[in-house]
């Protein structure tokens, strides 16, 4: 797993991404959707648990 991927660089945010002056960092929103989903389904997945297991 060596290849790097061909994509350019985009760490600071490129202008074609919607030109929104508020958000330079338009890749952490991604990741913290990703966790915000993630958390949700583990409540979800333990609350059931503690349910089912009454």
């Amino acid at each position: 797993m060596e290849r790097q991927p061909d994509d350019p660089r985009r760490e600071d945010g490129s202008p074609d991404d919607g030109g929104r002056p508020d958000g330079p960092r338009s890749g952490l929103v991604g990741v913290l959707w990703c966790v915000v989903v993630i958390v949700a389904v583990l409540v979800v997945g333990v609350a059931i648990g503690m349910l089912d297991g009454r």
